[in-house]
């Protein structure tokens, strides 16, 4: 008899050890836990001719930047998976159309393949986080659409504590918190240490202005927790977000020096650089004065690990970073190439980037005419990423 994942899916593997082991680490994967590679290399040590774990793995390589192992695996994936299940090569064809960043085919593919496995919960995490392919692929109303395949799905998660999280997440993205809070308790009881469940209780609590219970929730979640996971420096950005709101700058600084700033933050590096430079831009908006070393920190980080433009949600974080060190040079060059990028890109996110770029120019300058820059606030979901994220645009306008 044929071994299957959790969710009841045929697995092209006769171990039963090497099947449990791939279950534990897309549990911890899509959890946004620490060590999901271990369980996944321990897969493949009791079945080396298991493509599924190689996937995955070249996936979470990818999220930390290691290009070299990256190719390794998806490569293992691609040669092994000739002799898997229909399914399972559906499944690697689109991690390798994500991997190459052709994410436009990788969506419609992805979404013909959902409506067939619904349960295909890697595949489905791709799509239902603030940085996942729906988020970035520039349509303004993917909070909806992200929320309608959800939907679509959820009698076939019955009492899941993954999918009742990102379930409640992106409903309390599209302002139906009461629910979103239902559920979001319900998956903590299943199970307390998830961080995307912690992360979707963070935003409910943010977006219903609990900031007493966020600062109480945070505190006690994360004793026991293991911060060497991908999400953990997110979870503390949110964290001294709530300490902001409580008019507590300082705690925030504590936090950001901790646990946020770009040499001691455990996150990959793309969420590095967007949470320092986002928490340090609202904590100057407060009027509390940001070191200029700081400002420089984050902007050499940049330029190490993000040298190019053309991500419209990095690009917005890199120009408030490049505008704030106020180094001439480094904001000429940036200026000069974001320029050069998106004004030959005719698209609904190039002209917000560019118009975010001049409205952190005035509010540095103190212009306090934001009349011209309202018509952002309509447009900003282009951008991906969460409401949270993106009110630091609406915090600018309103400073």
């Amino acid at each position: 008899m044929a071994l299957k994942d959790r969710y009841g899916l045929e697995i092209s593997t006769s171990s039963e050890k090497a099947a449990n082991f791939y279950i534990q680490g897309i549990d911890t994967a899509i959890a946004a836990n620490a060590n999901a590679e271990q369980f996944l290399l321990k897969s493949i040590k009791e079945d080396e001719d298991f493509a599924l774990p190689y996937a995955a793995l070249a996936m979470l390589s990818d999220m930390w930047g290691h290009q070299e192992l990256k190719n390794k695996y998806l490569h293992q994936a691609k040669n092994l998976v000739v002799n898997g299940t229909i399914r399972e090569k559906n499944h690697v064809l689109i991690v390798d159309l994500i991997l190459k960043n052709q994410q436009n085919d990788a969506f419609l593919r992805l979404k013909s393949h959902i409506n067939s496995y619904p349960n295909d919960v890697y595949l489905l995490s791709q799509i239902t986080g603030a940085y996942g392919i729906l988020a970035f692929s520039g349509n303004p109303n993917f909070e909806n659409e992200r929320l309608l395949i959800l939907e679509n799905c959820k009698r076939f998660y019955h009492n899941d504590w993954w999918f009742d999280a990102m379930y409640a997440y992106s409903l309390t993205e599209v302002n139906k918190h009461t629910e979103a809070l239902e559920l979001a308790e319900k998956s903590l009881s299943l199970h307390y240490h998830c961080g995307h469940t912690a992360h979707t209780y963070a935003h409910i609590l943010y977006e219903t202005k609990k900031w007493n219970e966020a600062e109480l929730f945070l505190q006690k979640w994360f004793v026991g927790y293991d911060e060497s996971s991908p999400i953990a420096g997110h979870l503390r950005w949110h964290q001294a977000l709530t300490e902001l709101a409580l008019n507590k700058p300082q705690k925030a600084l504590e936090i950001y020096y901790n646990k946020i700033k770009p040499a001691v933050a455990t996150s990959p590096n793309y969420g590095k650089g967007i949470d320092a430079a986002a928490l340090l831009w609202r904590i100057s908006l407060k009027n509390n004065s940001i070191e200029h070393h700081l400002w420089q920190e984050i902007t050499s980080f940049f330029k190490s690990n993000f040298s190019n433009v053309g991500d419209p949600f990095l690009d917005v974080h890199k120009s408030f970073a490049f505008n704030a060190s106020k180094n001439e040079i480094d904001l000429s060059n940036f200026d000069f190439n974001l320029a050069k990028y998106y004004l030959n890109n005719e698209s609904t996110s190039s002209h917000v980037v560019l118009k975010i770029n001049t409205l952190i120019k005035n509010t540095l300058d103190n212009n306090k005419n934001k009349s011209n820059f309202l018509d952002l606030i309509s447009q900003l979901p282009c951008l991906g990423g969460s409401h949270a994220q993106r009110d630091i645009i609406i915090e600018t306008l309103e400073c």
